[in-house]
């Protein structure tokens, strides 16, 4: 994900990236604080299917890299707001075992409308059993991320953190659901891919104070064709956070 010059910390703005695979990381580690700034929720069809078909959902083959478009979103239209259109890239580096995994090394790399390297981030990515994990080195552990073992429409528990800020106990957790093909539209053309819903909810003192919810886009043969953050509304002020939408361009595969 992108650095967005709108946020008013470093928590947030890391929050509001929309990279490749190393958002899902930065979704889990940086939301604990970021979440206090962001909420709403969607509701979203349901469909009679429970199962998730054999296929190439992650094509982690090392030397692959994935293009996207990205931009931020209007709070007012929730359009896309020219001035912010810039690229995105992600490299997978090569395989590693890394923290008792064998893992794939991800590079991603955002770059400002003018075109100048702007961020730079390292993550660690690994299939197990068909499930997406993600190391979080925050805190020191692997978690999945699209769990397809848990099927279509089927809610679970991406990870849950607690901790006591300001003398309040703080809780927060994240939850993933995994929806049917549905048709995305991307620079590199029409595709059927899967959307996983990814929401986060933090309570203080058992009070839920926020909300915060993002999705990708998976395509057989693909990987993430489309990562999308709505426009959502800060719970504490009532204004409206922007938001983002990144679409892949090209592939090298």
């Amino acid at each position: 994900m992108y650095l967005t010059s709108h946020s008013t910390t470093r928590e947030v703005a890391i929050m509001k990236k929309t990279l490749l695979f190393v958002r899902l990381g930065c979704f889990v580690t940086i939301c604990v604080i970021a979440l206090l700034f962001n909420g709403c929720q969607k509701d979203n069809p349901v469909s009679d299917e429970s199962g998730i078909p054999e296929s190439n959902l992650f094509p982690l083959t090392s030397g692959r890299i994935w293009v996207f478009t990205a931009y931020e979103l209007d709070t007012t239209t929730s359009q896309k707001i020219p001035s912010s259109v810039h690229r995105e890239a992600s490299y997978n580096q090569g395989s590693t075992t890394f923290n008792g995994k064998s893992a794939y090394r991800m590079i991603d790399s955002i770059y400002a409308p003018t075109g100048v390297l702007a961020w730079i981030e390292t993550s660690y990515i690994a299939l197990e059993n068909g499930d997406l994990i993600q190391w979080d080195d925050g805190q020191r552990m692997w978690f999945s991320i699209f769990k397809k073992s848990a099927g279509l429409n089927t809610e679970y528990v991406i990870a849950q953190f607690q901790e006591v800020r300001d003398g309040f106990p703080v809780s927060v957790t994240f939850k993933g659901k995994i929806y049917p093909k549905e048709a995305v539209n991307a620079p590199i053309g029409t595709v059927q891919a899967y959307k996983l819903e990814m929401k986060a909810v933090a309570t203080v003192g058992g009070t839920q104070v926020s909300a915060f919810e993002n999705y990708i886009y998976f395509a057989d043969g693909y990987g993430p064709v489309r990562m999308y953050t709505p426009v959502q509304r800060d719970p504490g002020s009532g204004l409206k956070v922007i938001g983002e939408e990144s679409l892949l361009v090209s592939k090298n595969f």
